[in-house]
């Protein structure tokens, strides 16, 4: 017999460990998340390197948890048209385990992450329309027209590159 970890068997309490552990490494993300937006904001590029690689394998841990928790519902309840919650109620009847509760837990934790994801890549996008403005003015010696195309679809036209100083 098994003397280390007890083996789960029981399809709710299994359902709760994924969740505890989605709803963990969830809270982690936000935590990285606030990290990002900080260098961002601060401009600190060295450590937002750091920061992207460890939001890459949180991001990974979390896409691996949520699959094996998708994996164990479909395998211990019939697939409900209502959705999640209702799958959780069929594992878990009486609310014993507190699965629906957990699950309403993490999606809110997942779409503050999502909140702050999209506020940091509008951040990424504001910074990158900046330097290609800059770029421009470098390479025209005035700021390129708003629009990539033309009203007709054709790309306009790139100026040629100007002398910025001669040794």
């Amino acid at each position: 017999m098994n003397q280390g970890m007890p083996t789960m068997t029981n399809s709710p309490q299994r359902l709760r460990a994924l969740l505890d552990q989605q709803r963990d490494v969830s809270r982690e993300l936000l935590q990285i998340l606030a990290r990002e937006h900080a260098a961002l904001s601060g401009n600190d590029l060295q450590g937002l390197e750091t920061i992207l690689a460890v939001k890459q394998q949180n991001m990974d841990q979390l896409e691996a948890l949520s699959r094996q928790f998708m994996e164990l519902t479909r395998r211990h309840s019939p697939p409900h048209k209502d959705g999640m919650i209702a799958s959780l109620r069929h594992c878990d009847p009486q609310g014993t385990w507190g699965l629906e509760t957990l699950w309403r837990e993490l999606e809110g934790l997942l779409t503050q992450c999502r909140d702050k994801n999209n506020t940091n890549g509008k951040i990424i996008a504001l910074s990158h329309r900046q330097v290609q403005q800059a770029l421009a003015i470098l390479r025209n010696g005035e700021l390129a027209g708003d629009s990539c195309y033309s009203p007709t679809g054709n790309r306009p036209a790139a100026a040629s590159s100007r002398t910025l100083g001669k040794v």
